[in-house]
């Protein structure tokens, strides 16, 4: 039998590729999408509004456990909102899209941890260029969603 893992959901390409490896090894059944959003209803990873997150979990046929937080939290109040999000899943694991950065890894780590979870990362260590390829070969495609238009024109949004 295969055990139940949340997934860390921050609505991009990492999160929907691990979606994919998960139910494609079927060592682990993911059971729901975990998102953090702050009170202007944008998630926290990408700033990518509500709906569209919502959208993606009932696309997956998952349910989305959100987490609210205020704008711009301390890692103490992300740390408790996480806590009392995970506190009533009885959940034993949680998922994460990182590939390489080892401080961002240890801290999920150490965060799930003391919460008597275990955070897995079935993704790390991929190469970057290959994890890119793969992405494409399988037919994956990503949309613009949200352009930071003092970098980037505004006619972005919206393309693949």
């Amino acid at each position: 039998m295969t055990e139940p893992v949340l997934i860390s959901w921050s609505g991009g390409k990492d999160s929907a590729f691990l979606l994919h490896e998960l139910r494609t090894s079927g060592e682990l059944e993911p059971v729901g999408l975990l998102t953090t959003f702050t009170e202007d209803g944008r998630s926290g990873g990408h700033r990518v509004r509500r709906e569209l997150i919502e959208r993606q979990a009932a696309e997956a046929g998952l349910p989305l456990h959100p987490i609210l937080l205020p704008e711009a939290p301390s890692n103490a109040v992300y740390e408790a909102a996480m806590a009392e999000a995970l506190r009533g899943l009885r959940i034993g694991r949680v998922a994460f899209g990182d590939i390489n950065l080892i401080s961002i890894r240890d801290y999920r780590k150490r965060q799930m941890a003391a919460l008597g979870m275990e955070a897995v990362f079935p993704l790390w260590g991929r190469d970057t260029a290959a994890f890119a390829r793969e992405v494409l070969r399988l037919g994956f495609e990503a949309t613009v969603v949200c352009v930071d238009t003092e970098r980037l024109d505004a006619a972005f949004a919206g393309r693949l």
